[in-house]
């Protein structure tokens, strides 16, 4: 067999080094993905400049990779191109449209038919372009003429070198010969250099095992094919199309992101490239982008459409009053116009007062008016902070933009409008300088007026004269005596106007934005503010009663003018009138007296914003918000705030607080930190304050980033050294950039003796003089030449630490009697850390130490080593634990530790000080024992911690906020002073400058028995210790006393009760029991005093409670209702419980059975005669039996009877003599009383007047 299918050498040299980087790109996506892999749609594109550069051809013809990749995976895949929704025959019927395929004559496609050597070189010519050649054969095929129709295919692929005959020396092309899977496989080993294998395990014939191998290990076919069949027109077809599609690509549409860097394309083929930019688009304008997608070039214009401000475009500044801001997109006008969005700094980083701020240019830019002006042509920064975009979701914050003022101009009258005819508004080109006289300024038709000038500093005077201007036209002629910042002159000038008489007084337009808490009012022209912005002219009724406006009211503009109302005088909810008086125009009109507008206020459902919020970078401690409206500050809580760090970890090593206390309303406040943050970038999420509404909107939670520097100017620690060596300490990390670094030897100044020569040379650092800095710029080594003696005096000035904050006093000298030059090596601090680990700083870096040459209190320490970050500092490990108040004396030798000369050690010893976080005390397994370390005390209720030290309490307000105590259920005590609560006792001692070692609860209002767990936080750094020192030596008022939960088994052993002493029982005798017939039952006990509480149990278990009763104030008793003990006889429990004590045991009471009830007379029974004065009335009741005792009372509950009588022996009735019931009419109330019974209720019996 004729193995030359095609011509290798043609046909590989062209596709060899495109072919394989197009299929390793799709490799690396895996062959089951055939052309594409959906679940990766988007791909970086490498044939663009991008962020890394360089521009990349991978590809040479786009058709030739198309059909070597859809070859080879039409063959090897399942199904061909299964990732697309198109099936074969739609491939096919799509190329036939296009005139590549042409079908059988029967109609049909043959897609399960083999592909012919004829038909393949057909579809290359198509695909590819080729020229169809007519005329030539160059084959000796039979049947190979004119008539044959894939001559002109055959003639172009052979020309072009793509194909040649199967039978080269015989000249036989084969057009309807096959080609086989191994086949191919040669052709893409070959084609992608694929490494032949030695061994092989396939079932390819014996010549193609190798090629068939080495596609197999790189992904291409699977070991179950039979390699040696031939390929069908399906397969064909599948190629063709994809190929098809390739030459089809365009661009369907496109996404730009990350600030315009980035534009992702999507493809006609459902593909996406991402193109990477190496400058940004503008916004808003139209830009070209070309990238390369399967060799074919694209050139797009794009257009990054902004619509919300993502960056600041353009600072500028073209006078020296206003600085213009432009961005890329529509700012939010709250956020925009809010002075403390914007900060401006001049060279020697002092702030520029900002006076005010206007949005313009259709909300894309604001001017910042100045307080003062800036110099002409200085450089000056621009830091925009936290500026809400239109989509308010999206902040700008930009820093130190730098721009430079330019004023070259001078400065025009714009306009002059006559304002009625007692004013004269001029508006000039900028702000402007009038600060001499009316007359001497300005001419009113050739002759100098007399007034007031007002708005010095703006772009608007306005000038009030002093008599009436005439009605008409005339003539303001402006000198050179205005002038603007720089300072240019005016080029004098007259303008005409017209003066039209104005007799018409002020009117209200409207009043728009009505809430309860306020409204705004515009008027009909401009007015003064001199009564505008007066809150007592503007009022509404209740009744008779006016409620007036807040005295601060908002100035918009000359015409509008912002009230607020609050407390008592907040606005109805229901239509009301707002009156508005002695509001007066520039003619001197003045509003109707009274003028009444019609309002309908309406609840305010708008939340509060966070409009910016300004991080104090000088202190790094304070973020000062503002919002759109004022805020309640009553609503705040610590746990409003949460900071995080880089990493979105919570930070709880700060606690918070507002500036000035948590009272009031206001729309700015400034959140204080309880110590600088430390160094990095942060997130402070704010959330849960209310508005002063009606309704008390609560905001959303609003989130600022923040960069936190060291603030506090650096100091120089030390000087040490000898000869012409000398080694300067700083405090912190200094710059060695810039001229203000420590490597800059401009920055000393010394005063030196040399080796040769007593006399003192004074002056700058000598030539040959090496800096070195060392201890991650903690500190410089200064190596003077060798013929340098000694130094007397070396001035460090002008250095900076690495946060670029100049040296504390900007310059030290060592020399003195107070900053002496130390030669000495020595030990300046040891700081316990931990009660195992003592931090030792030296005066000059260590090289080594010695662990065997350092002991505490005769004990040699484990281990010591040179910290990393700094070595001026030992770390040593303790061989036996320390106290936590340190104060341990620490010695050494003079080979503890080597200097970088390897000078022996000064001194034998230090004191330890105390840099060990307080703790609650813990057993030596490091447990807290619960009932010794955390116990109760059950006669004086007290829940005592006691403490390894002393510690202080900062702010007792927020005591609350670091205790959780838990009952035995898991529910919480409540903290607090109110009964039932529980609170820190020992506060004067906590408060005192010396602390306490111990935290005393109070729980003598807490009325629980049973075990509890206590919870003890510190994030808000309230409890620290009350004796620190840190590692710089000075007292460390920050050191936290660390956080415990005695729920965690890890933490805690033991259980904590709380109990009390029982109450003394109450005695038997003083206890009565009556249980009553049909009525409710009672017990009282005796014997008490006020507020001993009684309880009444069924049974002696205490499990049954009866009922209970509080001995009220002044009493000695108490009485228990029950509603019924039972008709028998028998016992209840009573106990008795005192404050501050336990409830008592039971005492048993016994108690005796009910009386039955008589049954009560009938009122047709009884018999009422009201005889005259002098004669006795009478009560006859009948149906009676002999003993029975009737009983007659003028009420229907309580009170003596009036009147009894008993029935005799053998009688039937009872008549009772009453002396007297009245002349009137009325009634009576007749009970009976059978023996061995209690006395009947009472039955009611009407009688008649005498």
């Amino acid at each position: 067999m004729d193995l030359s299918l095609f011509s290798f050498t043609s046909f590989c040299d062209m596709l060899t080094d495109i072919i394989y980087i197009n299929l390793l790109m799709t490799l690396e996506r895996g062959c089951d993905n055939r052309m594409r892999n959906t679940s990766d749609p988007i791909k970086e594109n490498s044939n663009v400049m991008n962020a890394q550069g360089g521009e990349k051809k991978v590809m040479k013809k786009i058709l030739s990779v198309a059909l070597s990749t859809a070859m080879a995976f039409s063959m090897f895949a399942s199904v061909a191109f299964g990732d697309t929704a198109v099936s074969p025959q739609q491939q096919f019927d799509a190329l036939k449209a296009k005139g590549v395929f042409t079908g059988y004559p029967d109609g049909t496609a043959g897609l399960d038919k083999e592909m012919t050597r004829a038909e393949f070189a057909k579809v290359i010519t198509k695909l590819l372009g080729l020229k169809e050649i007519t005329g030539v054969y160059s084959y000796n095929d039979k049947n190979y003429n004119a008539k044959n129709w894939a001559a002109p295919y055959i003639e172009a692929v052979t020309a072009a070198g793509i194909m040649e005959g199967k039978n080269v020396e015989k000249k036989i092309f084969d057009f309807n010969g096959k080609v086989t899977i191994e086949e191919m496989a040669k052709v893409l080993t070959i084609a992608l250099d694929l490494e032949v294998p030695t061994e092989t395990n396939n079932t390819a014939t014996a010549w193609a095992k190798g090629y068939v191998q080495a596609a197999i290990n790189a992904g291409l076919l699977d070991t179950s094919l039979n390699f040696q069949s031939n390929a069908s027109r399906q397969l064909l077809v599948g190629a063709a199309y994809a190929i098809d599609q390739a030459q089809s690509l365009k661009v369907a549409s496109y996404e730009v992101s990350e600030a315009g860097k980035v534009v992702t394309f999507k493809i006609s083929d459902g593909e996406s490239v991402k193109v990477t930019l190496d400058k940004a688009l503008e916004a808003n304008k139209e830009t070209e982008v070309k990238f390369t997608y399967k060799d074919k070039e694209f050139t797009e214009k794009v257009t990054y459409v902004v619509t919300t401000a993502t960056k600041v475009e353009s600072v500028t500044a073209t006078n020296l009053k206003e600085v213009t801001v432009n961005f890329d997109g529509d700012v939010n006008k709250a956020s925009a116009e809010n002075v403390a969005t914007y900060t401006i700094k001049d060279d020697a980083d002092s702030n520029v007062s900002i006076k005010s701020v206007e949005l313009q240019n259709g909300g894309k830019s604001v001017v910042l008016t100045l307080t003062n002006a800036l110099l002409n042509q200085e450089n000056y920064k621009l830091s925009v902070n936290s500026l809400k975009g239109s989509d308010t979701t999206k902040l700008v914050t930009q820093k130190d933009i730098e721009f430079k003022p330019v004023d070259s101009v001078l400065p025009t009258v714009e306009s002059v409008e006559g304002l009625g005819n007692k004013a004269i508004k001029v508006t000039f080109s900028e702000p402007v300088e009038a600060n001499s006289s009316v007359a001497s300024t300005f001419k009113l038709d050739g002759t100098a007026i007399s007034g007031v000038i007002s708005g010095s500093g703006s772009r608007e005077l306005i000038i009030e004269v002093f008599s009436t201007l005439s009605v008409g036209k005339h003539t303001l002629t402006i000198n050179d005596r205005v002038q603007d910042y720089v300072p240019y002159k005016l080029i004098e000038v007259s303008k005409d106007f017209e003066v039209v008489e104005d007799k018409t007084a002020p009117t209200v337009t409207e009043v728009k934005d009505v809430t309860l808490e306020g409204a705004t009012v515009v008027f009909s022209e401009d007015v003064k503010d001199s009564e505008a912005i007066k809150g007592g002219n503007y009022y509404w009724l209740s009744g008779s009663t006016k409620h007036y406006a807040n005295d601060t009211v908002e100035k918009i503009n000359s015409k509008t003018f912002k009230l607020t109302f609050s407390g008592s005088a907040k606005l109805p909810a229901v239509a009301t009138d707002l009156y508005v008086q002695n509001i007066v125009d520039f003619s001197s009109n003045v509003i109707a007296a009274d003028t009444k507008v019609s309002i309908n206020p309406v609840v305010d459902q708008t939340r509060p914003e966070v409009v910016s919020a300004l991080y104090d970078e000088t202190t790094y401690d304070r973020v000062k918000y503002t919002f759109t409206k004022p805020v309640d500050l009553t609503t705040f809580k610590t746990s409003n705030v949460v900071v995080k760090d880089k990493d979105g970890k919570v930070v709880t090593d700060y606690g918070v607080s507002i500036l000035g206390g948590a009272t009031g309303a206001t729309k700015e406040f400034t959140l204080v930190f309880s110590e600088a943050l430390e160094s990095g970038k942060y997130t402070v999420e704010l959330s849960g304050l209310q508005d002063t509404t009606t309704l008390k909107n609560t905001m959303l939670p609003y989130t600022t980033s923040l960069e936190a520097k060291d603030a506090a100017a650096p100091a120089v620690s030390s000087v040490t050294g000898n000869a012409n060596v000398y080694y300067v300490t700083f405090d912190k990390a200094m710059d060695t950039t810039s001229t203000a670094s420590i490597l800059n030897p401009e920055n000393y100044f010394v005063k030196y003796v040399r080796t040769n020569n007593a006399t003192p040379v004074t002056g700058k650092l000598p030539a040959g003089t090496n800096i070195t800095p060392v201890n991650d710029n903690k500190g410089v080594i200064i190596t003077l030449p060798t013929n340098v003696a000694s130094v007397n005096e070396l001035t460090i000035q002008g250095v900076k630490s690495a946060a670029g904050v100049f040296l504390s006093g900007y310059s030290t000298t060592f020399g003195t009697a107070t900053n002496p030059i130390n030669a000495d090596f020595k030990v300046v601090r040891a700081n316990a850390t931990a009660k195992d680990t003592v931090l030792v700083k030296f005066n000059q870096p260590v090289s080594s130490v010695n662990s065997a040459e350092f002991s505490v209190g005769g004990t040699r320490v484990a281990n010591a080593v040179v910290d990393s970050s700094d070595n001026t500092v030992v770390k040593l490990t303790l061989g036996a634990k320390i106290g936590a108040n340190a104060g341990d004396t620490l010695t050494f030798t003079a080979n503890a530790a080597k200097n970088l000369v390897n000078a022996p050690l000064a001194g034998t010893s230090a004191i330890i000080q105390d840099t060990i976080a307080p703790s609650v005390n813990k057993t030596s397994s490091g447990k807290i024992d619960l009932g010794t370390d955390i116990a109760f005390n059950p006669t004086t209720l007290e829940l005592t911690i006691n403490l390894d030290e002393a510690v202080k309490v900062k702010n007792t307000a927020n005591l609350k906020d670091n205790f959780k105590v838990y009952k035995a259920d898991g529910t919480s005590f409540t903290y607090g002073s109110a009964s039932g609560n529980y609170e820190v006792k020992n506060v004067a001692d906590l408060t005192s400058t010396n602390g306490d070692n111990k935290i005393v609860l109070n729980f003598s209002g807490v009325n629980y028995t049973g075990t509890a767990n206590v919870v003890f936080v510190n994030d808000n750094g309230n409890f620290v210790d009350a004796t620190a020192v840190g590692t710089d030596g000075v007292a460390k008022t920050d050191l936290k006393l660390a956080a415990f939960d005695t729920r965690d088994s890890d933490t805690a052993t033991g259980t904590l009760s709380i109990t009390r002493n029982p109450s003394t029982a109450p005695v038997a005798g003083n206890i009565t029991v009556n249980n009553n017939y049909n009525s409710d039952d009672t017990v009282v006990v005796t014997g008490l005093v006020p507020t001993d509480v009684v309880k009444v149990y069924k049974d002696a278990a205490k499990t049954t409670l009866l009922g209970t009763a509080t001995v009220a104030s002044g009493q000695t008793s108490a009485t228990v209702t029950i509603a019924q003990l039972g008709a028998t006889a028998g016992d209840v429990y009573v106990t008795v419980t005192k404050v501050g004590e336990a409830e008592s045991v039971a005492t048993p009471k016994a108690y005796t059975a009910e009386t039955v009830q008589s049954t009560a007379p009938t009122a047709a029974s009884i018999t009422v005669v009201n005889n005259p004065v002098g004669t006795d009335d009478t009560v006859t009741v009948s149906g009676l039996a002999p003993t029975d005792v009737v009983k007659v009372y003028a009420t229907s509950t309580g009170g003596t009877a009036i009147g009894t009588a008993t029935v005799a022996a053998g009688q039937t009735s009872a008549v009772v003599n009453i002396t007297q019931l009245g002349a009137g009419a009325g009634d009576v109330f007749v009970t009976v009383t059978k023996a061995g019974e209690a006395e009947s209720v009472r039955t009611l019996k009407a009688y008649d007047a005498e």
